[in-house]
């Protein structure tokens, strides 16, 4: 199967996928920002809205949104984004799309986005995976340097086609061949959030040993949470913990995964001046996994 649509053909072979939790579209960065690429475009993209929130944002109906054709689901058992991915690359190849796009709500997309993802298919025909560079600040989170289950990041970045060893990519603006994803298997449903980027990209470098890194800079948030209650951050540990636990792979790996998650636990103890922490951290890591 032709997997290189040129131009409008491109946009026309695109499904995006939007995670939402407690937040309205309008409020989304991702949504604003990527609504004017699109706009430009004059292009109408499937969107799939997947709403974690407790309480539904509403489903925004057809023709709300220029420039988008809005799919909503509500799912209130909050399951992350693992589970969103995987349902919008379902429904991404019952519609014959070739391209799936990822997006969290809290990424801020240059008004041009669209049109470098598209410039770098074209000229990246063998690409399968392209991924922007996400910056949080002035640092540069993804890509990434991997190792030890933490990213660092990496000395120099140009854009292009790039060799994935020992290199991972954070989930929001990855751009996958629908075909690959589902063949690597998509993310694992039990990974909702933290470590579910950094275990699906490890499984695609079976198949592929590179990626291309589109010419995009994008601004992730990352301190929504700051301002939060212990309790709120117990929750999102929580998460934490159980990624990290489905994410690690044998005996060396799971004790790896052990000592990153209580150095971790250690740290928040002390930050919050709670132990919950620590007992969510050894609760969570001697559960024993589901067969």
């Amino acid at each position: 199967m032709n997997l290189e649509p040129r131009g409008p053909d491109a946009v026309a072979s695109v499904f995006a996928v939007l995670v939402l939790y407690r937040q309205s579209l309008a409020e989304s960065a991702t949504f604003q920002s990527l609504s004017r690429s699109v706009q430009d475009l004059a292009a109408a993209v499937p969107l799939l809205v997947y709403d974690n929130s407790p309480t539904p944002i509403g489903d925004p109906g057809p023709g709300s949104h220029p420039g988008w054709d809005i799919h909503y689901v509500h799912d209130p058992s909050n399951p992350g984004v693992s589970r969103a991915y995987q349902e919008g690359a379902r429904m991404a190849a019952a519609r014959s799309k070739r391209w799936l796009l990822l997006l969290d709500q809290d990424t801020r997309f240059p008004p041009d986005a669209l049109s470098h993802y598209l410039a770098a298919v074209t000229r990246h025909p063998e690409g399968r995976l392209f991924a922007p560079i996400l910056r949080t600040g002035e640092r540069v989170i993804s890509p990434c340097i991997y190792r030890f289950k933490l990213g660092f990041p990496l000395p120099e970045i140009q854009p292009g086609l790039q060799p994935l060893t020992g290199i991972s990519l954070l989930n929001s603006g990855m751009w996958i061949a629908v075909e690959e994803y589902l063949a690597t298997g998509g993310h694992d449903v039990r990974i909702a959030l933290d470590f579910a980027d950094h275990e699906f990209v490890e499984r695609f470098k079976r198949r592929h040993d590179r990626f291309v890194l589109v010419d995009a800079v994008c601004f992730h948030d990352f301190f929504r949470l700051t301002a939060q209650s212990t309790a709120s951050h117990l929750a999102r540990f929580q998460f934490y913990c159980h990624g990290a636990k489905y994410a690690s792979k044998g005996l060396v790996d799971g004790i790896l995964t052990a000592g990153v998650v209580g150095a971790r636990a250690c740290v928040l103890s002390y930050r919050h001046g709670s132990l919950g922490f620590l007992w969510v951290a050894a609760t969570t890591l001697l559960e024993r996994k589901p067969r």
